[in-house]
Formats: C-alpha cells, sequence, structure tokens
C-alpha cells in the first residue's frame, strides 16, 4: 500500500451547557467533515473506505474524560489513528438545569489527514 495525502480539513465544535467534552469533540469531528465532498478520491477508488485512512487529532479540555469509542464511530474509514489532546477551551458559560449540570462551555478542535492508497 502506497498512501499519499489527499485533503486536511479543521473543525471545531463546543457545547454551551454540561461541559460534555465527548460531544464537543464529536461536533470538532462532523464540522470538519461538512466543510469538504471527497468525490474525487470517491471517483478513483471506488469505494473509498476501503483505500482510505485517517488520523484525527483532537485538542479538548479535560482529554481524559472523552470517550474514545464514541469518537471512533464518527469516522468512516478502513483505518483511523485518533489521537486526544489536552487543549481546546473552556469558561464559565450558564447554568440551565435542563440542558445538563453545571455552567461551562467547553470547545474542541479536530484537524483531520485523508489519506488515499494510490495503489488500489
Amino acid at each position: 500500500m502506497a498512501y499519499k495525502r489527499y485533503l486536511i480539513e479543521f473543525g471545531s465544535g463546543v457545547v454551551l451547557h454540561g461541559g460534555d467534552v465527548t460531544l464537543a469533540a464529536q461536533r470538532a469531528i462532523q464540522d470538519a467533515v461538512s466543510h469538504c465532498c471527497m468525490c474525487g478520491l470517491s471517483d478513483i477508488l471506488g469505494d473509498y473506505t476501503k483505500g482510505m485512512k485517517l488520523d484525527v487529532v483532537i485538542y479538548v479540555p479535560y482529554a481524559e474524560r472523552v470517550n474514545r469509542d464514541l469518537l471512533m464511530k464518527e469516522l468512516k474509514a478502513n483505518e483511523v489513528n485518533l489521537e486526544v489532546f489536552e487543549g481546546g477551551l473552556r469558561m464559565r458559560g450558564l447554568h440551565v438545569e435542563q440542558y445538563g449540570p453545571g455552567d461551562e462551555i467547553v470547545l474542541a478542535n479536530a484537524g483531520i489527514t485523508v489519506w488515499a492508497d494510490v495503489d488500489i
């Protein structure tokens, strides 16, 4: 297999109530994915998920709290390398009981690199 970089994209996700860092990271991934259309990759590879791998980097407050299994469900590729680091943003917001505990706002940033197997 000879992989070449095909695309790099970025996204951010915020949770305004409850401080759910996994949800913020999921939203960051969804934001990054929504910025691109990989029709060229599909045209070249056919079922592009078989000839594609992803490197995903997430920066989020309280990185140790992130549910990596839930994040992996967001990523549709044959091979995924997911790294989660301490970062992002957190700040005091407004506590609204029905939206979750606490008053902390959390923001996650995602960077996704798409690699294509040029030997397929």
